[in-house]
């Protein structure tokens, strides 16, 4: 039995500034980064945008919000369910950081079910569109 879901995807975060847009060559993902690529948009997705009511965060509405650390931790622990909801993924470390110029970066480390991990940053910002910036895994 496979590590990953059968099936190929397309990249969604191809552009290098980590803004979400469709691959416009159509480049099939597999394996470990289409895990990682349908988590991040489980994050941009608002709750119920894809015919299921427990998927989603829309991270992007937290993004001009001065955040205490209760608030933070709150997003924290949404993000790392939504982790956990995917298959391919077996843990999800996440903290919320606030910056003194109201960027929200909430670091991400992603443990799949190969016993890989990947690291991502999602910046929140009031001149960003979500960022997200999906590292290379870190066996690599």
């Amino acid at each position: 039995m496979s590590a990953y879901p059968d099936g190929v995807d397309f990249s969604t975060f191809w552009n290098k500034d980590g803004t979400a847009d469709l691959d416009p060559n159509f480049t099939p993902i597999e394996g470990a980064l289409s895990v990682v690529e349908r988590f991040a948009r489980r994050l941009i997705a608002r709750l119920g945008d894809y015919d299921n009511p427990d998927v989603g965060v829309d991270v992007d509405s937290y993004s001009n919000e001065m955040m205490a650390q209760g608030r933070l931790q709150y997003l924290s622990t949404k993000i790392r369910e939504q982790a956990l909801q995917e298959e391919g993924i077996s843990e999800c470390l996440i903290q919320g950081i606030q910056n003194t110029d109201g960027r929200v970066n909430l670091p991400c480390t992603l443990t799949l079910a190969d016993k890989s991990t990947w690291d991502m940053v999602f910046t929140l910002g009031p001149d960003t569109i979500p960022r997200i910036t999906l590292l290379s895994p870190n066996n690599f």
